[in-house]
């Protein structure tokens, strides 16, 4: 007599990502925070601060409560992405 067939389970699904979802920029948006730059131009932060060092990109720092957040304004970081100079 043969064995009745289990029921399959579906596969567990493992977290690909531990990373904060990805927000794109608004097309109108004025300024873009510097994870989005990084997404935008596919590099990373630390690369984002040293095109900031270079002086290709001006930081916008607003005060917030201690911490200051960076942004950047996002003509400059499309000028960035399309390969001219901002």
């Amino acid at each position: 007599m043969p064995k009745s067939a289990k029921a399959s389970k579906p596969p567990k699904t493992t977290k690909t990502s531990t990373h904060k979802a990805y927000r794109a920029p608004d097309a109108g948006a004025l300024l873009v925070n510097r994870a989005q730059v990084a997404r935008l131009l596919s590099c990373s932060r630390s690369t984002i601060i040293r095109l900031e060092e270079a002086g290709r990109l001006r930081p916008v720092k607003l005060i917030r409560a201690r911490n200051g957040v960076t942004f950047y304004r996002a003509a400059e970081v499309r000028a960035l992405a399309s390969g001219g100079d901002a």
